[in-house]
């Protein structure tokens, strides 16, 4: 763990943050859908920027000095350890570089750290001892649960978005403030806050771990910085072979997710710049003579600005593992003991954005798209027909969609693609392709419904029940 996580995290947060604003500011309904669900998983998702870099701040800087760490929704009570500590003057010049990395990547003037100084500094200590610890809003909690982005009006996913923005603005500067400023600036006042933070009623450790036994872990719930080995907890509790393989199929199912959170981010990234396709070509070269290992030191920089690493030799032994299926289901596992990710999951990432961009490439050619060319393992392509058939969508292979029930092929595709069945390129082209497949007469592109969201949650569900494995060794071991 470094200054360089919080401030590479912290960067990638305030890229994100500025995205959803600007998505905001514009009139169509389902950019707007887009940036609330954005902000709600910028918030909720334990693989989110926000995240990692409050999870880092806490680990790095606060560890040493305040006795606590926390999910953001738990306190409990761990430390401080002093063999953590920083030098105060450390603090205080990461701090300032956070401030820096704002006013150069936020241009709006969105997030005011001056004023919340100001602010703190005309609170008393007993203030500042109640206001100390970062969390969410419980009202954003509530609108987190009952959330349900397609039912929503543009008013109302307007109003929404607002409130989400707000609210990560104010976690933001809640984390420079609490978690950083005050640990230079107000040392005093500090003891105070320790003094009343040991005052709390911890969670009871074991909760994490019967999570674990009831396969009820979340991605957002896997902890970054977890020193107990919660496999050695889990085996206390006696059980048998059938119980420990439900556990193992889930931490490799939460493990998934986490590559595919981490996958569409950046690919969300590189399809907002200017000279995509360069840097699409560039990346894929790149990530191609490092699975060879005829990467140079200066190819390894530039690898590290897709998804940063440590150990170039673990990543690559882990892909390797991966390609000859020699990974257990342990080791599924989206972080490392020091709380960096770990190198199986960095590999997988690796792979699948590899998998992904070149069907980008592709997309450049002179060659017409078909289903069979952006799909060209048979066994994935009778998958996908046999989904669309047992969903009611075909029959003989062909549409029985009436014009009002069109949008259901736009949910079994969404479903198909998350679960990576298909290759991670545009809605709107994949529900082209394979509508002209099936000979269904699409005028224009299908928009978010309810009855997609319906048939989505059906095709998850059918493909839940009907695990595939395709041909391709990324996909079949992962």
């Amino acid at each position: 763990m470094s200054k360089e996580i919080i401030l590479e995290s912290f960067k990638n947060l305030l890229y994100e943050l500025s995205s959803i604003n600007d998505i905001y500011n514009k009139s169509k309904k389902e950019e707007l859908q887009k940036a609330l669900k954005n902000a709600d998983d910028l918030i909720f998702l334990n693989h989110s920027s926000f995240s990692t870099f409050y999870e880092c701040v806490n680990e790095y800087i606060c560890s040493g000095y305040k006795p606590y760490s926390t999910n953001i929704f738990n306190k409990t009570i761990l430390g401080p350890d002093i063999k953590k500590r920083i030098p105060l003057v450390e603090v205080k010049v990461i701090y300032n570089q956070l401030i820096k990395l704002i006013e150069d990547e936020m241009s709006s003037g969105l997030i005011d750290t001056n004023a919340a100084i100001k602010n703190d500094n005309q609170l008393g200590a007993e203030k500042v001892i109640l206001s100390s610890i970062t969390g969410v809003n419980d009202e954003i909690v509530e609108l987190h649960k009952a959330l349900s982005i397609n039912a929503l009006s543009k008013a109302k996913l307007q109003i929404k978005t607002d409130r989400y923005v707000k609210e990560i603005v104010s976690l933001i500067n809640s984390v420079l403030l609490n978690d950083i400023y005050r640990i230079f600036e107000k040392r005093k006042i500090n003891e105070e806050v320790l003094l009343e933070i040991f005052r709390l009623n911890p969670k009871p450790k074991n909760d994490y771990i019967q999570k674990w036994v009831d396969c009820t872990v979340a991605p957002n719930e896997i902890k970054r910085f977890k020193t107990i080995d919660y496999w050695a907890e889990i085996m206390e509790f006696e059980l048998d072979d059938d119980e420990i393989q439900k556990i193992e199929v889930h931490q490799k199912k939460t493990f998934l997710e986490g590559v595919k959170l981490k996958l569409d981010l950046e690919i969300n990234k590189l399809n907002s710049l200017p000279n995509k396709l360069f840097i699409v070509e560039q990346n894929k070269n790149l990530l191609e003579k490092f699975f060879i290992g005829n990467a140079t030191n200066e190819d390894e920089v530039r690898l590290k600005k897709i998804f940063n690493f440590n150990d170039s030799a673990e990543v690559l032994l882990a892909y390797d593992n991966v390609l000859n299926e020699k990974v257990g289901f342990d080791q599924f596992t989206i972080f490392s003991k020091n709380g960096g990710y770990s190198s199986i999951f960095i590999a997988a990432f690796f792979m699948l954005y590899l998998e992904s961009i070149k069907s980008d490439t592709k997309d450049t050619g002179s060659e017409q798209q078909t289903f069979n060319s952006i799909l060209p393992d048979i066994e994935s392509r009778k998958f996908v027909m046999k989904t669309l058939e047992d969903l009611r969508i075909t029959v003989d292979g062909k549409s029985v969609l009436t014009p009002r029930k069109k949008g259901a092929l736009r949910g079994v595709v969404e479903a198909l693609r998350e679960k990576l069945i298909i290759p991670n390129i545009g809605l709107a082209l994949l529900c082209n392709l394979i509508a002209e497949e099936i000979q269904l007469e699409l005028k224009s592109e299908l928009d978010a419904s309810n009855i997609s969201e319906k048939y989505k949650k059906e095709a998850l569900e059918y493909i839940k029940n009907n695990p595939f494995h395709q041909n391709t060794s990324i996909i079949r071991v992962l």
